[in-house]
């Protein structure tokens, strides 16, 4: 577990990791932001734990309620990915509010694993598996200092030291790829999981350099506000598709495969100027004058 300093916001859902957090970091944490989504039945019970702990501690406490009728009125085709934009979203409207620039969440070892096995075993293209320790949503800064804690740790400290949580039920639903991932993972013993974790670590020490490079990379053609040839003579594919994750996850949160990413690639290397590409029903991308624009519809 990281020593941290400063004020952070904390996101806070009321299982055991995210309470774990709360309670260790709880003299820097300036407010806890918890999101009711109402897709369980018994969601309420995750927020009054929340409730609870902050009314203690004196902790301010900012909740986003989700009426239960939008599950009927919207057809969700990646549920995780609505819901994630849905509480960054929120996270970043009370770090304005509040002047905060970082929110603390509690992804650990467990959560690294489970996603860097997704990735892999979708043949994704990535530069990095798993969850980086610390990233950005938009202008936010996102801390995360249990990725080197296995999930086991944060629930028995909470149990040592007498803190509720609640457990989600929707995670032993094994229709969702994650949580089949999940049941397989409980099952590998400490000497597998590991092995598992230091080959993903060792894939991504790899893959640093190239990662270096296009930081470096993407804010030179951030300063030329997109430039389609600085772009085009940038002659490694992979950097050019880091490029374009960087610039759609500072300006569009939601997940684009790598077949979109790849589209869009061509599209800036081939598409006539004053031409448009779709990234959604609300976001296009814009090629005129050599430059990459974004124009939002509302």
């Amino acid at each position: 577990m990281l020593k941290i300093k400063g004020d952070y916001i904390a996101a806070i859902s009321g299982g055991p990791d995210s309470m774990a957090l709360l309670d260790i970091y709880k003299k820097n944490i300036k407010c806890v932001c918890h999101v009711n989504y109402n897709f369980r039945k018994d969601s309420s019970k995750d927020t009054n734990i929340v409730k609870k702990y902050c009314l203690k501690n004196r902790i301010k406490l900012f909740i986003k309620t989700i009426k239960p009728t939008i599950y009927i009125d919207k057809p969700f085709k990646n549920f995780e990915d609505w819901a994630r934009k849905i509480r960054y979203e929120f996270f970043l409207e009370i770090a304005k509010k509040l002047k905060l620039s970082s929110v603390l969440v509690a992804h650990h070892l467990d959560d690294f694993l489970e996603t860097a096995i997704m990735q892999y075993e979708k043949c994704s293209k990535t530069l990095f598996f798993g969850i980086k320790k610390n990233s950005n949503y938009k202008s936010l800064k996102i801390l995360r200092p249990f990725i080197n804690c296995r999930k086991s740790e944060l629930v028995d400290y909470c149990n040592n030291n007498n803190i509720s949580f609640a457990l989600d039920s929707t995670n032993k639903d094994i229709s969702y790829k994650r949580n089949m991932i999940r049941k397989r993972i409980e099952k590998f013993s400490k000497q597998k999981f590991l092995k598992e974790v230091k080959k993903f670590h060792s894939l991504n020490k790899l893959n640093e350099k190239i990662r270096n490079k296009s930081e470096t990379l993407y804010r030179l053609w951030e300063h030329s506000n997109f430039s389609c040839k600085k772009f085009i003579n940038i002659k490694c594919h992979m950097l050019q598709r880091e490029l374009i994750y960087k610039l759609l996850i500072e300006h569009f949160p939601k997940r684009i495969s790598i077949n979109k990413i790849d589209a869009i690639i061509q599209f800036i290397k081939s598409a006539k100027g004053g031409s448009l590409y779709r990234i959604s029903s609300s976001i296009k991308f814009l090629k005129k004058n050599d430059l990459i624009y974004f124009i939002k519809y509302s």
